[in-house]
């Protein structure tokens, strides 16, 4: 059932309640991303304010979480009074996937959900689960009734069905008040149904989770510039990946932004002196880490310049440093450190001028309103750019049984307090970036394959960069930079096709697919269909379903046995012309 903002406050004193019980803690399972790391941070300070014990689960997919159940039900399980799920479980029950009702030792431990994707399981939505909610959602919620239809009413259907068609004569000239009920039957069914298939046919994504704990924070009058900083984060990181709209970040960042606002100011009157300083970015620009890196391969390596302007091509290029040029810096001096060629006046000239020039090329909102964090006098240092870097933990490569550590670093770095940490997790963004941009220039030149008129699917070759497209955040960034290419590109032809990206990785293939919109304009954020797609696919082919496994918290993203992918193309081609 779903908490709403009112009632945040609440819940979490329940869940401080059970834990301060002798020999009990909270179970903290978050999902490897940034978000979630922003809000474990939150959460875990409000946990220590308060003396309550708990416990951080990392987890990278629903192995994962089954791995932690199974603890649970070995005996760890009458240690917990609550389990929170950060950006887990939206597409399973989780009651069932917490074995919360199964198992003895779970029997009174009460799940707690704090959640971005959507939709989200009607089973948790109508059942015990607790869903923090902040009435974002924007999809219709079906009737509790239509997520409880079972296989006895699915044969009833047939019948009623059978007997509403035999009768058809008879109903148009009044029938029996027995067919016309069963007539009735039948079609309130059916409208449940639909119901449920428009509920679930699009994944998106909703408020950050780590916003929705600020609100709690504000709730419980815990406000402090580092759990505030942790939202913004996520918000920026949100709206940098595409996640959200720019209705949405705006709304939210002007929210923050006057939450920001309040707290400093309190402390300036009472006399607080203050050793971090959050201050407003009002133009930041869309290009990663141009601060740490250098602002002409920040630009180069931007999925928002990149995708417009082909820099890999030497037309592309050549159009870039013309640009330039009309700002009045050179190739050189660009590839220079950004903080170290310009000083405070000459960045805010330089910035202006690109601006400018930039839009005279047709790339226009290349700035984006954000935040920067100051710790006493050290370097401030950007929202987007604390994103970059702690994302760049959860995607960079890593040997198998060091996965965790990833997540461990990642709220180190959100400390603000462990410059080489954040140093590291920069150079790993930067690397990604550059093994993403080489992968979207083989990509569109091996062209893909084109399938069902308005799709596309294109498989990663065995190259050097391989090993770097084995997660679902990769890839997606890749169909992503692909889409975006294919609409915004200048001079080519635009078309809003949707793309899957399929990567090998080990002993099975890996597909995401993205969803593309005509006539899609920057920022905004386009619901994703693949998912039920995909489910679609697998439930109609006995055969598919045996080869094929959804372990990811993304539902766009299928696991497929190698030797099943020439009969996956053949079945998305009939499902996608079916649905055409």
């Amino acid at each position: 059932m779903f908490v709403s903002v009112s009632g945040f406050a609440g819940a979490y004193d329940r869940i401080c309640r059970d834990a301060l019980q002798p020999d009990k803690k909270v179970l903290i399972v978050a999902a490897m991303d940034v978000d979630a790391a922003c809000a474990c941070g939150i959460l875990t300070r409000l946990f220590e304010q308060d003396g309550v014990q708990y416990q951080v689960y990392p987890v990278r997919n629903y192995i994962d979480v089954n791995d932690i159940s199974q603890l649970l039900a070995g005996g760890d399980g009458q240690l917990f009074c609550a389990a929170i799920l950060l950006n887990v479980g939206a597409s399973y029950d989780a009651a069932e996937l917490m074995q919360a009702h199964e198992t003895q030792p779970n029997e009174h431990m009460t799940i707690y959900m704090f959640e971005a994707h959507r939709p989200i399981n009607l089973y948790n939505v109508f059942g015990d689960v607790q869903i923090f909610d902040d009435g974002e959602t924007s999809t219709a919620i079906p009737e509790r009734d239509a997520v409880y239809l079972t296989d006895d009413e699915d044969e009833d259907d047939e019948d009623d069905r059978s007997d509403a068609s035999d009768n058809e004569d008879t109903a148009s000239e009044g029938g029996t008040p027995e067919k016309r009920t069963k007539r009735q039957r039948y079609e309130d069914r059916r409208l449940r149904r639909l119901q449920t298939q428009s509920y679930y046919e699009y994944s998106y994504h909703t408020t950050p989770i780590s916003v929705l704990l600020w609100h709690l924070v504000m709730e419980k009058r815990r406000e402090s510039n580092d759990s505030l900083w942790r939202a913004m984060v996520a918000l920026v990181e949100a709206f940098v990946e595409d996640r959200i709209s720019a209705e949405l970040y705006s709304r939210m960042y002007s929210d923050l932004k006057r939450d920001m606002e309040r707290l400093n100011a309190s402390d300036e009157s009472e006399g607080i002196v203050r050793t971090v300083h959050l201050r407003e970015i009002k133009q930041d620009f869309r290009f990663p880490l141009y601060r740490h890196w250098n602002i002409y391969d920040a630009m180069c390596n931007s999925r928002y310049v990149a995708a417009r302007v082909d820099v890999w091509k030497t037309k592309g290029e050549a159009a870039l440093c013309n640009m330039l040029a009309q700002v009045g810096v050179s190739k050189q001096t660009c590839k220079q450190n950004f903080i170290a060629w310009t000083d405070g006046n000459a960045r805010k000239r330089v910035m202006e001028s690109l601006i400018q020039a930039l839009t005279d090329m047709g790339i226009d909102h290349c700035t984006i309103p954000s935040f920067e964090y100051q710790f006493e006098y050290q370097r401030a240092l950007s929202a987007s750019d604390l994103a970059y870097a702690v994302g760049a933990q959860f995607l960079f490569p890593r040997a198998e049984g060091d996965w965790q550590q990833a997540f461990y670093t990642s709220l180190d770095i959100l400390t603000m307090r462990k410059r080489a940490a954040f140093e590291d997790g920069c150079n790993k963004a930067m690397e990604l970036e550059r093994v993403l941009l080489r992968q979207v220039q083989t990509c569109l030149n091996n062209g893909g394959t084109s399938m069902a008129k308005r799709y596309r699917l294109y498989s990663i070759l065995d190259t050097s960069d391989h090993k770097y497209f084995h997660s679902y955040g990769m890839l997606h960034r890749l169909a992503r930079f692909l889409v975006d290419h294919r609409r915004f590109s200048i001079g080519a032809r635009r078309s809003a096709e949707h793309h899957i990206v399929a990567s090998r990785a080990d002993d099975k293939i890996l597909l995401v697919g993205i969803w593309a919109k005509k006539r899609r304009q920057e920022g905004d954020a386009v619901p994703n269909k693949f998912g039920s797609l995909f489910e679609r696919m697998t439930d109609l082919h006995a055969s598919l379903y045996e080869g094929t496994t959804a372990t990811q918290f993304e539902r766009p993203m299928l696991e497929l046995k190698p030797d099943r992918m020439q009969e996956f193309c053949n079945v998305l081609v009939r499902v996608l012309t079916e649905s055409a």
